[in-house]
């Protein structure tokens, strides 16, 4: 039977591990240079993956730390859940980065393929994945306080990468309403960095009048469930499920979409198609059984959101539109140029309001 890996458990280590990274306590200096590096990769998933395999280790010394999937063997577990469930709220609660922000930072490649890392055969930069693999090896031999050490050791330097992520002094002021709503239009013709910013303000816009709004990573391989940005519902039911698009969708693929939503259980149904000359589309047709909305500008999407919302302008979803856009703009890797125009531009109108 496969090791699971348990939140309860995973506290306990994390808590000595930070302590650890944080007191002037010398460290392993072998796992302080295999989490450098790791950092330093292009490809960015291994940072994540690295922590992952760092904490089972930590809280089971059983634990092989190349296992991907619990499938593989008695002494495996799996690398996407304590990724997902474990590290991430973990490095979030504690501060320190794992280089990625996304909700599922193992939910790619070559890591959902596999059942472990001595299967792949097949990635992008062969050099790069042997250099991590054959870094990680010598944790097989780390056992209790060695392990929590080599954690420590990671967390330390994710705390270091963290210190030097570039900070937003944000006011939640936004100024006039249809300034920021303007905004969101211009935005997204400055014709940069189309997808990311195009993702991150449709999770952004949701996320003013929705409690669980949830954005998948930019090309995201996994279509378990279909569209980029879903809806959930308190009891973690997908309501609603939007496809975000910068290029024109055709009819055949909103068909697609609607009957994959359909046989998902999902029956709101919305694409967001932001192209730089459209015209707006007011209404929503109700083919197959699903109600369908589609968007062509943002501030057509805005207006009708806040419009319908029993939270509404007036109770400040301008205002956290603006402070979650920054937030989903740095959760998908926007570049930073992207963040500070979206708070220029902000800052803009608020200034306009003022005089």
């Amino acid at each position: 039977m496969a090791i699971t890996i348990r939140m309860p458990e995973a506290e306990r280590v994390m808590e000595q591990a930070y302590d650890l990274a944080c007191s002037d306590t010398s460290l392993p200096d072998y796992w302080t240079s295999v989490a450098q590096q790791t950092f330093a990769m292009d490809f960015k998933t291994y940072t994540p993956a690295l922590g992952a395999a760092l904490l089972a280790r930590a809280v089971d010394d059983r634990v092989d730390p190349l296992a991907i999937k619990s499938a593989h063997s008695q002494y495996a577990f799996s690398l996407r859940t304590v990724g997902h469930n474990l590290l991430i709220p973990l490095a979030d609660r504690y501060g320190f980065s794992v280089r990625t922000t996304t909700r599922e930072p193992l939910n790619n490649q070559p890591f959902f393929r596999y059942d472990h890392l001595l299967e792949i055969d097949r990635v992008r930069n062969r050099a790069e994945f042997d250099r991590y693999v054959n870094s990680l090896k010598p944790l097989a031999n780390l056992h209790g306080d060695d392990a929590v050490e080599a954690l420590a050791a990671f967390v330390r330097v994710g705390l270091q990468e963290a210190a030097n992520r570039p900070g937003y002094d944000v006011s939640p002021a936004v100024g006039h309403l249809a300034g920021v709503i303007a905004a969101s239009d211009s935005f997204m013709a400055d014709g940069l960095d189309v997808p990311r910013r195009a993702q991150a303000l449709v999770a952004a816009a949701f996320d003013s009048v929705h409690d669980d709004v949830r954005s998948r990573a930019i090309n995201d391989p996994s279509r378990d469930i279909p569209g980029d940005v879903q809806l959930y519902d308190p009891n973690g039911k997908v309501v609603a499920s939007v496809e975000v698009r910068t290029k024109p969708v055709q009819p055949w693929e909103i068909r697609g979409f609607v009957n994959s939503c359909l046989e998902a259980d999902i029956d709101r149904v919305m694409i967001a198609e932001f192209l730089p000359e459209s015209t707006p589309v007011n209404e929503g047709t109700r083919p197959n059984d699903a109600t369908l909305m589609i968007y062509h500008l943002p501030s057509e999407m805005l207006e009708q959101l806040w419009a319908a919302s029993a939270k509404g302008p007036a109770a400040g979803a301008a205002e956290l539109f603006h402070e979650r856009m920054i937030n989903r703009l740095v959760e998908i890797e926007a570049p930073e140029t992207s963040v500070r125009r979206w708070i220029e531009m902000i800052e803009r109108n608020k200034r306009d309001s003022a005089e």
